[in-house]
C-alpha cells in the first residue's frame, strides 16, 4: 500500500465482504510492523490510515456480520474466526505500545486515540491502555508533554472507562520503588484533567434509579423536577464505583510519594472541591491532612483547614484537636501569609456555630480582638467584625464587654496585693498571686477553655479607639451595643454588611471609604503652632 486511499479501499473491502476478504488485515498490520521496524516505505498519512483501519476492522461489529449472530455461536467456522481475531487485536495491541514512544507526534496521536477507542468499542484493552498510558508518563521530550495534553483535554475528560484505566496504569507507576522526581507532576496534571472531567459523587448518582418502568407518581414527580434524575444501567453503575475507586487508590498513591512543599500546597488546595466528592473512600485522607494541619507552618495548616473540615462534618471524622489548633492559628504570621484571604474565608463557617461552647467562645473573642492591636488595619477591621459576629451569636461573650460585678467579688485588675480568691477556675494560688492587677487572659495558652479569656474583658477595646486608621477607631463604637437577651426584647440591629466584606478588603477600599464619608464637622479656621518670638510680639497667628 502506498497511499491512504489504496489503506481505505482495503478497508472497504474488508467490511463489504468479511468473509472472502478477512485475511487482508495482514496487509494493514504489515503496515505498521513496517513503521515500528523503522522502515521508511510507508509516509506518516499512510501509517495512521492504516492503524485506524485496522482498528475499524477488528471490532466486534466485524465478527457480527460475518456470522450473523453472536459471538458465542456454535458454528466451527465462526469459533476459528473468534480466536484468530483475537491473535490480530493482541497483536494490535503490542503495536500500539510501540508506536507510542515514535518518532513522529501524528503517529504517536493516533496509536495513543486509537487505543483509547478500541476499548470504548468493547475490547478487552485494560492491559494494552495502560501500558501506552505509563509509556506516555515516561515519555521525557517536548513531544510527551504534548502527548499528555492530548490524553487528558480529548480522552481523559470524556470517557469514564479510559479515565478508570488511566488511572489504574498511573497507580502502578506510582506504586514502584523506582519513580523518578518527574513523574509526580505529570501525573498531578493529568488528574486535573480527570477532575475537570469526572462528576462528583453527588451529581453523578441518582436518588432513585430505575428499570424503564416508572409508576405515574414517579412520572409526574420527575416532570416538576428541573433535572430529573436518569435511570442508569447495572454496567452504568459499576463503571462509575470502579472508576471512583481507581480515583481513590490514585491519590493515595500520589500521598504515598516524596512531595515537594509547592506540590503539597497545590494538593491541599485541590482537597475539598476536587478530590473529597470524588473519592470512594475520602476518610483515607485523614492522615494526610491531620498531619499537615499539625505542621508548624502556619500556610500548610490553612490550606488543610477547608479539607479537614469538610471531612468533620459531610464525613463524621472525629478530631477533638480541630478547634485547640484552629485556636493558635490566629497568630499575626496567618494574617500577614499569602493565603490570608482564604483564611479568613474559612475561619467563619467554623467558629460561628451555635454549638461552640461559651468558654470556647470567649476565647475566640479575646484572640481575635488582641489581634487586632497586632495587625494592619485592613486585617483589624476583619478581626473586629467577626469578634463582634461571634459575640452576638454567643450572648454568653457580653461579660467580656459588660461585666456586672457583684458585691464581693474577685478582678484581677483592681485586686490588691494579699487579696486572693477561695477558687479562682484553672489556676493555682501560685499563678493568682503572680497575676495580681494584670489581665488573667493567657494568650500563649494553647487551649482555649483553659486560656481564662471568660474572666477577662476587651480592655484592647479602649487602644482601639485611639487607632490611626478613623475606620478602625469608628468601628469599637459598635461594642457598645448591649446584646444581653432580655425577655422578648430584640437585639439592636448589627452593622451593615459583613464580616465576608472584609475579606478581600485593601487599602484602597479604605481610602474610597475615607472620602466618600461625610462629615458633619468641618473646621472652618484653627491656630497654628507659633514661636516664642511671634507670642511676645503679639499672639497667635490665625490661619484662614
Amino acid at each position: 500500500m502506498k497511499s491512504a486511499k489504496e489503506v481505505r479501499i482495503c478497508e472497504d473491502e474488508i467490511q463489504s465482504n468479511v468473509s472472502s476478504s478477512i485475511h487482508r488485515v495482514l496487509e494493514l498490520l504489515e503496515v505498521l510492523e513496517g513503521r515500528v521496524r523503522d522502515d521508511t516505505e510507508h509516509t506518516v498519512d499512510v501509517v495512521v490510515a492504516a492503524l485506524h483501519a485496522a482498528r475499524r476492522v477488528l471490532c466486534l461489529d466485524i465478527l457480527r456480520k460475518a456470522a450473523g449472530s453472536s459471538v458465542d455461536g456454535e458454528d466451527e467456522g465462526v469459533v476459528e474466526l473468534n480466536r484468530w481475531l483475537r491473535k490480530r487485536r493482541t497483536q494490535l495491541y503490542r503495536i500500539l505500545a510501540q508506536l507510542v514512544v515514535d518518532q513522529d507526534l501524528k503517529v504517536r496521536m493516533a496509536a495513543l486515540s486509537a487505543g483509547a477507542v478500541m476499548g470504548a468499542r468493547g475490547d478487552e484493552w485494560s492491559a494494552s491502555f495502560g501500558r501506552c498510558v505509563e509509556v506516555v508518563l515516561m515519555c521525557k521530550d517536548a513531544m510527551g508533554l504534548e502527548m499528555r495534553e492530548m490524553l487528558g483535554q480529548s480522552l481523559l475528560r470524556r470517557f469514564d472507562d479510559v479515565r478508570t484505566e488511566a488511572l489504574r496504569a498511573m497507580t502502578k507507576v506510582l506504586d514502584r520503588n523506582t519513580v523518578s522526581d518527574e513523574i509526580v507532576p505529570r501525573v498531578l496534571d493529568l488528574l486535573r484533567y480527570i477532575g475537570e472531567g469526572m462528576p462528583p459523587t453527588v451529581q453523578q448518582e441518582p436518588s432513585r434509579v430505575t428499570d424503564g418502568a416508572s409508576s405515574d407518581e414517579q412520572k409526574r414527580k420527575r416532570g416538576l423536577e428541573e433535572n430529573p434524575p436518569v435511570s442508569v444501567s447495572e454496567e452504568g453503575r459499576a463503571l462509575f464505583k470502579s472508576e471512583r475507586r481507581a480515583f481513590n487508590d490514585c491519590w493515595l498513591a500520589v500521598l504515598r510519594c516524596t512531595l515537594s512543599p509547592d506540590q503539597k500546597a497545590e494538593i491541599l488546595r485541590r482537597v475539598s472541591g476536587e478530590i473529597i466528592p470524588r473519592m470512594s473512600h475520602p476518610l483515607r485522607l485523614a492522615d494526610a491532612l491531620t498531619e499537615a494541619f499539625s505542621e508548624v507552618d502556619a500556610a500548610s495548616a490553612i490550606l488543610a483547614l477547608e479539607g479537614l473540615f469538610d471531612l468533620i462534618i459531610h464525613h463524621n471524622l472525629d478530631y477533638p484537636c480541630f478547634y485547640p489548633k484552629l485556636y493558635t492559628l490566629l497568630t499575626p504570621d496567618a494574617l500577614y501569609s499569602e493565603s490570608r484571604d482564604k483564611f479568613k474565608s474559612l475561619i467563619p463557617k467554623f467558629v460561628l456555630s451555635k454549638f461552640l461552647p461559651g468558654s470556647m467562645a470567649c476565647a475566640f473573642v479575646k484572640r481575635l480582638v488582641r489581634r487586632a492591636l497586632l495587625v494592619p488595619p485592613v486585617e483589624a477591621l476583619w478581626c473586629m467584625r467577626l469578634a463582634l459576629d461571634l459575640m452576638r451569636s454567643h450572648p454568653m461573650c457580653h461579660i467580656l464587654v459588660h461585666r456586672e460585678r457583684q458585691q464581693g467579688s474577685f478582678s484581677f485588675f483592681d485586686a490588691e496585693e494579699g487579696s486572693l480568691p477561695t477558687a479562682m477556675s484553672t489556676l493555682t494560688t501560685t499563678a493568682v498571686q503572680a497575676r495580681i492587677g494584670a489581665d488573667p487572659y493567657d494568650d500563649d495558652e494553647p487551649d482555649p477553655v483553659r486560656s481564662n479569656a471568660s474572666h477577662s474583658s476587651l480592655w484592647e477595646l479602649n487602644i482601639l479607639r485611639t487607632h490611626f486608621c478613623p475606620s478602625v477607631s469608628r468601628f469599637v463604637s459598635a461594642f457598645n451595643q448591649d446584646i444581653r437577651r432580655r425577655g422578648t426584647a430584640q437585639l439592636p440591629p448589627p452593622p451593615p454588611g459583613s464580616h465576608a466584606d472584609y475579606v478581600d478588603m485593601s487599602y484602597q477600599d479604605l481610602f474610597q471609604m475615607e472620602i466618600k464619608r461625610k462629615s458633619k464637622e468641618c473646621p472652618l479656621q484653627y491656630s497654628s503652632v507659633v514661636s516664642v518670638s511671634e507670642v511676645s510680639l503679639g499672639g497667635s497667628v490665625v490661619v484662614w
